[in-house]
């Protein structure tokens, strides 16, 4: 459409017949209207029966649609179109329906497209806090709206008890995370805290805070432990590891408080006085390592914030891979792919047949996406099907709809597994005499088919020696055993030879 419109692309039209209609967009179908007309000019449509097509269109259903094609044809056809133009025609109305308005919500859509368009542009920052802030119930959305901030240069800084307000907030050129987005604390207990924070000033500690908050019935051990497992309280020099491991004397002490606090001496001072304030030098200290902060931050946050366990990983896993999670949404369905990803979550499930298969949760730092493992694969790799696990998945795309994406998994390894075999050379036995251009053919496309790192070498053995020919890097391939089968199917068994007599596991 922007090509046309600037005549750097011809303008072309379906049929001669449509150029009234679609001359205003450029011969590109735009609205919903434009399709009504279609319907009615080319396949001799009433407005009625026009309506229902652009019905069906906003529903997708694909019976109907299916109905209408044959329609829509046949009509054609009586005006003295061909079945092959009419056909074509109605794909690209079939395309339209994936994103077609009609054209008074087009232009409604237009305008706050280029408002919105302007407000990223021009305050990159405020926007996008507002965006997330919008979504903050919905971790998907927020999962990518804060790919977008780090692809823009925009970082997500962690929750600050004296600096973060509920929602999602500009923080120099940065979004600092609201308080109300950490799982467990209640929006009524995070005005409390802002409201204590605005009269009495900035907490100067944990203790400072605890003091001044502890008498709230809003605020208890979960909502404690969320703001620091989500290291609300680092800003303050505070050990996470000794917050946590102190809080149950915190929240005794209170528990105490309000008991001493109903008695009375024979002086009518209160016994709570007497209270012994906590003694925090006399805490032990417990240092968590980052793979544990990290998994505090996703439990609760959702997600990872002042790191990703994947990050030192990527160039390694890109190495051994092909596409990332959110990448597979656009794949088309029984593509074979191969990500590597964190496990998030486990999920067993017996079959009608008694068998054990599982749901994975899994993450990369596209996004998350779900892997299923069926009873044959699961028997193989049960033992490797661990919570925060590292791993490199094969698998087979199973589209239930547009946004709705699993992988069926083929195998599952771990990345040191991976790593064993993926740039390990890889040697082929050719007898001259018997292997054919034909076989040599069939080779050349397996390869081209299962592009990796492993380099291949020929090995042409003659009565008087071998000469090693290094195939060109284009012709590497992805170690598996599948593909030795493949092999091993053209040439006959026992032709693959890997350095080092590495083994290639399932």
């Amino acid at each position: 459409f922007i090509e046309r419109k600037h005549g750097r692309v011809k303008i072309k039209y379906p049929h001669p017949s449509l150029e009234n209609i679609l001359k205003p967009t450029y011969g590109v179908i735009l609205y919903q209207e434009q399709v009504m007309q279609i319907a009615s000019v080319l396949a001799g449509f009433t407005l009625g029966e026009a309506d229902i097509l652009r019905r069906a269109m906003g529903k997708k259903i694909p019976e109907v649609m299916k109905e209408q094609r044959a329609k829509f044809v046949e009509g054609a056809k009586k005006n003295g179109v061909s079945e092959k133009v009419a056909n074509d025609i109605f794909d690209l109305i079939d395309y339209f329906a994936g994103y077609g308005f009609n054209k008074s919500h087009s232009t409604a859509y237009a305008l706050i497209s280029y408002q919105t368009a302007y407000l990223k542009a021009h305050f990159p920052v405020e926007y996008m806090a507002a965006v997330l802030s919008s979504v903050m119930g919905d971790e998907d959305k927020l999962s990518n709206y804060m790919r977008e901030c780090r692809r823009i240069g925009i970082e997500i800084l962690l929750p600050d008890i004296n600096e973060s307000f509920s929602t999602f907030t500009q923080s120099g050129g940065n979004i600092r995370f609201g308080l109300s987005a950490i799982k467990n604390v209640g929006e009524k207990a995070v005005y409390e805290i802002i409201e204590e924070r605005e009269s009495g000033g900035k907490f100067k500690s944990f203790e400072d805070f605890y003091s001044r908050i502890s008498d709230s019935h809003l605020i208890n051990k979960k909502v404690y432990e969320s703001l620091i497992k989500a290291g609300a309280f680092d800003s303050l020099g505070e050990n996470r590891g000794k917050l946590l491991a102190k809080l149950d004397k915190f929240l005794s002490r209170r528990k105490k408080k309000g008991i001493l606090g109903k008695q009375k001496t024979l002086f009518g001072t209160t016994l709570d006085s007497l209270a012994q304030p906590i003694d925090t030098e006399e805490e032990t200290t417990f240092n968590f390592s980052e793979k544990e902060l990290l998994s505090f931050e996703k439990e609760v946050l959702g997600f990872y914030i002042s790191n990703h366990p994947l990050r030192e990983l990527e160039k390694e896993l890109d190495s051994k891979t092909n596409a990332t999670l959110k990448e597979t949404l656009k794949l088309d369905n029984k593509s074979i792919v191969t990500i590597g990803a964190i496990i998030n979550d486990v999920k067993k499930k017996v079959t009608k047949k008694g068998k054990q298969m599982v749901f994975l949760t899994v993450e990369d730092l596209s996004g998350t996406g779900e892997i299923i493992v069926f009873s044959n694969i699961y028997e193989r790799v049960k033992e490797l099907l661990e919570k925060d696990r590292v791993v490199i998945i094969k698998g087979e795309i199973d589209r239930q709809d547009e946004n709705n994406v699993k992988i069926k998994a083929i195998e599952i390894k771990t990345l040191q597994e991976a790593k064993s075999i993926s740039k390990i050379p890889v040697y082929i036995d050719l007898e001259p005499d018997v292997d054919s251009v034909d076989k040599l053919k069939l080779l050349k496309k397996i390869f081209l088919e299962k592009r990796g790192k492993n380099r291949v070498y020929l090995r042409y053995n003659y009565p008087d020696g071998i000469i090693l020919h290094e195939l060109p890097e284009e012709f590497s391939i992805e170690l598996s055993k599948d593909l030795i089968k493949k092999i091993d199917s053209v040439l006959g068994p026992d032709r693959v030879i890997l350095q080092g007599g590495v083994s290639v596991n399932d």
